[in-house]
């Protein structure tokens, strides 16, 4: 055997160097982790975590499949109930399945189930509760629209401020702020509110009015209190004129734009206030109208004028409205093309193109008939009714100037009692009545319509018709789309009014029936100078109808009904 050399030291079984010791211990520990570690994955070996919860709902220790269920018993119908939104005390329910917003059991439970391999995650589950927030889908396009729907019930759009006169007082009133929702921001606030809670306040916002209250106040102290501190004279060559201030406070108005008020001054408004002083300089302009030749209406071209224009003469006194003193003068120049009321090109679109109507009264050849028909002719003779316009007989001839030269002669007219008395215009019934009838049989509308208390055989009986200045009169509406031209010619025996237009019916005639319940007469004494003796007359009832044609037949009727007294 071989013997140790000198200084040598024989080894030992039991003895350990220091830095064998060392790789001992960190073995120890490494194994102990590992040991650790693996314990926490035995512990933590399903699929969601211990203590995991949903909305205090437990799912931790199940399969992502038990969750699944357990979530869509337990959370399903809060993700069904109805959600409150309000604004402005106003409420209405958002059912979330209608807009859009749905709860995804599946996609919560696997947001839970996903796995940390961080120890420290893995302890925290073990030992601490976890909260896992729903997993929710939402169709922000539906929600949106539905909450534009609500509000749209609750917001309204600011008025703005007013400014006027009462007078010559200047009156405004300031604006008031409209309401608002935020659709944006309620988006948001809805859509966190999900699953969470009931009720969601949107958000509302002021919405301001363009022209602030600074303004209004500064347009008051300035062009609203200087428009009226005096009158404008007027210059229109050799005319000259003024417009007083309370007629200047009536034709100016303040009109919001923007964040401003826009003054506009009624031009035509002023131009009434002073056209008796500008006769001097203006005239010659003629409507234009129509002319019958061979019973076919033609285009009378319009004539135009010199004169001044209405926007000229409210654009000129808004200038000088803003001035004071001695410079508050509007010059304005003559324009050369005053237009008519009725230009040449708009009568040619009237639709008057061919006679609807004409009907012809015989009357007794009798000086104050033949002067007062053709009198009333005259007024009547070349009218333009528009559609939904009224005739009114009375409008149209009444003239109470006792001269025969300006106006009518006296006549007889069916006074108080039945008895024919002379009065101012006698006669015009026949007038009346042979406009009636044109109208009757052009298919208008009576407007009102009055026979004479006792029958006059020289009439239709029920299509005639009277008026007394004064108490009642005779007028019809154009109920067409058209318009209609009027004509009126006398002779010495008749009176003739015929209308114009386009045909909408191929004929309208009527019907008489029989008189019935006939009284006879009393018998009258007047001894008056204004008395005339006349037989009596029978008073009766009798029915009639105005009867539409089309294409050869009747299209429908209209009933009527009239009444005489004896007399």
């Amino acid at each position: 055997m071989a013997e140790p050399k000198p200084g040598a030291h024989a080894a030992s079984s039991t003895s350990v160097s220091p830095r064998g010791r060392a790789i001992l211990w960190a073995g120890g520990i490494l194994a102990g982790a590992a040991a650790f570690y693996g314990g926490l994955l035995v512990g933590s070996n399903s699929d969601v975590p211990a203590n995991t919860n949903v909305l205090g709902v437990q799912i931790g220790g199940m399969s992502t499949a038990e969750a699944t269920a357990v979530l869509e018993r337990e959370l399903g119908p809060l993700a069904e109930s109805p959600i409150a939104i309000s604004a402005y005390d106003h409420t209405a329910l958002l059912v979330p399945r209608d807009v859009g917003m749905y709860f995804d059991a599946a996609g919560t439970a696997a947001a839970a189930s996903s796995r940390s391999f961080n120890p420290l995650d893995m302890l925290g589950r073990l030992v601490a509760a976890h909260a896992v927030e729903p997993v929710s889908t939402i169709d922000q396009d539906r929600l949106r629209l539905a909450i534009e729907d609500f509000s749209a019930t609750v917001v309204t759009t600011p008025v703005e401020p007013k400014i006027s006169y009462d007078g010559l007082t200047p009156t405004y009133e300031y604006g008031v702020p409209g309401r608002g929702v935020d659709v944006d921001a309620s988006l948001g606030r809805v859509d966190a509110a999900y699953l969470s809670s009931s009720r969601v306040d949107l958000v509302v916002v002021s919405v301001p009015t363009q022209i602030s209250d600074e303004t209004v106040d500064s347009t008051v102290s300035g062009i609203v209190t200087s428009a009226i501190s005096g009158p404008v004279r007027v210059e229109v060559g050799e005319a000259r004129s003024s417009i007083p201030p309370e007629d200047i406070a009536q034709a100016l108005h303040f009109e919001p734009k923007g964040n401003q008020f826009v003054p506009l001054l009624d031009g035509e408004f002023l131009h009434n206030v002073i056209e008796t002083d500008l006769k001097l300089v203006e005239g010659g302009a003629k409507d234009a109208t129509f002319r019958i030749v061979g019973d076919v209406p033609v285009v009378v071209p319009a004539v135009l004028g010199q004169g001044v224009s209405a926007e000229d003469l409210g654009v000129a006194v808004l200038s000088a409205v803003e001035q004071t003193g001695d410079a508050r003068v509007a010059r304005v120049d003559l324009s050369a093309s005053q237009q008519p009321k009725l230009t040449t090109e708009a009568a040619a679109l009237l639709g008057i193109k061919e006679r609807i109507s004409t009907f012809t009264q015989s009357v007794p050849t009798i000086e104050y008939m033949q002067h007062n028909l053709a009198r009333a002719a005259k007024y009547i003779d070349g009218i333009l009714l528009m559609p939904g316009e009224t005739f009114s007989m009375n409008g149209t001839t009444e003239n109470h100037n006792p001269d025969p030269a300006k106006g009518y002669m006296e006549g007889y007219v069916i006074g108080p009692g039945g008895v024919f008395q002379k009065m101012l215009g006698g006669g015009l019934s026949a007038a009346t009545t042979t406009t009636w009838s044109a109208a009757f049989y052009a298919g208008l509308e009576p407007v009102q319509v009055r026979q004479h208390s006792r029958y006059i055989s020289r009439y239709q009986p029920g299509i005639e018709a009277t008026v007394a200045w004064g108490y009642f009169d005779m007028q019809f509406k154009n109920n067409t789309p058209r318009a209609i031209f009027i004509t009126a010619t006398t002779d010495d025996v008749s009176m003739t009014v015929s209308m114009y237009s386009t045909k909408i019916w191929d004929d309208i005639t009527s019907e008489i029936g029989d008189f019935y319940a006939i009284v006879k007469p009393p018998k009258v004494y007047n001894d008056t100078d204004a008395c005339a003796a006349q037989t009596g007359i029978d008073g009766f009832n009798v029915d009639y109808k105005r009867l539409f044609w089309k294409a050869g037949v009747v299209d429908h009727t209209e009933d009527f009904s009239a009444s005489y007294l004896p007399g």
